[in-house]
């Protein structure tokens, strides 16, 4: 799949490519619904709907551009619109879902969170449009090259550290950290995505119902927080537990293997006991298997005390890791 920001790696759905161009002008629909075959482009609004990139349980995700004014020509498609199913329309869950993305994302700036350029979200058809950025998800990085050197893994837990620095000091938890929503640019830049799970600190978010099967959980659920599997609030040290989770990935090379069954994963989550690190990728220094203990650890109060601290804790950290390369 080209790189984008086109949040299939934030779907719940299998990725779907479809090229939707064709001969003729632009139509115009209510929402883009039931298209997978070749057709000709299809109009929301001001965009022009390239190319269907990916499709979930509750959106779909398009490469789109805007449409050219006249005499300016064929512009370039660099936008993605999510665009909420229209099975969802008068859901409680699906809209709320859309409508706080989109009042995060224009609530919130930070360079390693993605933005929300625009909004349609007080009618249908219900959608937000993001740039289209170049790379790929860490997840994406992780299944072609294996386990990351830990320099490099503590670059990215960093900058994602960062991003939700910025969130929670609006007062926002982002509620789904995990290698799927990083996007990873080919100049090493880190981009966090997908904050369709994000509610702010002390209110409870949406929960899925028994329509949304697939998710059960807000959030995916081998990187949540123990506390959530017991009913609790997510609050900002739920996201650095996921934070945790995610960098013990990376430096692994794979994700921890957990039950499959949602009550044996609650029952692991609320007892179970993560191994080292080193017991799976000896090569990680001692220190950064110490930082993903303590992110990961059962009570929330045992973890560091803020995204800020775990900035600061990487960037020393990606330091002396580098220096014993330049060493060796």
């Amino acid at each position: 799949m080209s790189p984008s920001l086109a949040t299939n790696q934030a779907l719940d759905g299998a990725v779907l490519r479809a090229d939707l161009t064709g001969c003729g002008g632009p139509k115009h629909i209510a929402a883009p619904e039931n298209r997978t075959a070749a057709t000709e482009p299809l109009r929301l609004g001001p965009w022009l709907l390239d190319s269907l990139l990916a499709e979930g349980t509750l959106t779909r995700v398009y490469r789109a551009r805007t449409i050219a004014t006249k005499g300016e020509g064929q512009l370039p498609a660099q936008y993605v619109v999510k665009v909420l199913r229209e099975v969802w329309h008068d859901h409680p869950v699906g809209l709320a879902r859309m409508r706080q993305e989109a009042l995060v994302g224009r609530c919130v700036a930070n360079r390693y969170l993605a933005p929300i350029l625009s909004v349609h979200v007080h009618r249908p058809p219900f959608y937000v449009v993001l740039p289209w950025l170049k790379g790929v998800s860490v997840a994406a990085h992780l299944a072609t090259r294996g386990r990351l050197e830990a320099s490099l893994a503590l670059w990215i837990a960093r900058q994602a550290a960062q991003a939700l620095e910025a969130l929670h000091a609006a007062g926002y938890v982002h509620g789904d950290v995990n290698p799927r929503n990083l996007l990873l640019a080919p100049d090493g830049h880190v981009t966090l995505l997908d904050l369709s799970c994000s509610h702010r600190v002390g209110d409870a978010p949406e929960r899925s119902d028994s329509t949304l099967a697939v998710r059960p959980l807000l959030g995916t659920p081998n990187y949540l927080a123990p506390e959530i599997f017991i009913g609790k609030q997510a609050n900002p040290r739920s996201d650095l537990y996921s934070l945790g989770f995610t960098l013990f990935e990376m430096l692994a090379g794979r994700l921890l293997h957990m039950p499959g069954e949602m009550a044996a994963l609650k029952a692991f989550k609320r007892e179970g006991i993560l191994p080292s690190v080193r017991a799976i990728a000896p090569q990680v220094p001692h220190e950064v298997a110490d930082l993903v203990r303590e992110l990961t650890a059962r009570d929330p109060l045992r973890r560091p005390h803020s995204a800020r601290e775990v900035v600061h804790r990487c960037m020393r950290l990606e330091i002396a890791t580098l220096r014993q390369r330049v060493l060796v």
